[in-house]
């Protein structure tokens, strides 16, 4: 088995040697797709440059710690995707994406996650939503399409609303 580790950069030079031809620029059941070329998605996300210009979320230490938990394994499964990605393991970017893509959500929340989702400026939902969608956009071409470029440009797609939350967006912690 052949390891390959990609860096960000490495996936951007890729991306922008690939040639999406124009029935990939929409997904299989005509949900258009946020950028049109991959020469767009190579380019990283716009950001705010100043981190004390986001807007503060008041939450308490469990709601945080829930926050961050999510965070992380979200971050964990991302990571496992850009791996399997890399030996074409779909069966691993289905399973990971689904996670991500909201579908396997527990109906019985913790009370810290309720708590927090009371909080949640629309904002926060207006890119959680799209990246949500993103994931199960990824899920269903490991599933059906398996084709790397187009897997690809949908986790950049996706991770562009993460940039983009973490860019506009703080935990604030109270006690």
């Amino acid at each position: 088995m052949r390891i390959v580790i990609l860096s960000s950069m490495a996936i951007a030079v890729t991306l922008s040697t690939f040639s999406v031809n124009a029935q990939h620029d929409t997904h299989q059941h005509g949900e258009p797709t946020i950028s049109k070329t991959a020469a767009s998605i190579a380019k990283p996300a716009a950001t705010k440059s100043n981190v004390f210009e986001r807007h503060s979320i008041d939450v308490n230490k469990a709601e945080y710690a829930h926050v961050i938990d999510d965070m992380q394994k979200m971050l964990t499964n991302v990571q496992g995707i850009t791996g399997a990605l890399a030996v074409q393991d779909w069966d691993a970017v289905k399973k990971l994406s689904t996670s991500l893509s909201g579908k396997d959500d527990v109906a019985d929340k913790d009370p810290a996650d309720i708590s927090f989702h009371k909080k949640i400026p629309a904002g926060w939902r207006e890119l959680g939503g799209p990246m949500k969608k993103g994931f199960g956009a990824l899920a269903e071409e490991a599933s059906n399409g398996k084709r790397t470029d187009v897997a690809l440009k949908l986790l950049s797609t996706s991770l562009t609303q993460c940039v983009a939350c973490h860019s506009t967006f703080a935990l604030k912690v109270s006690p």
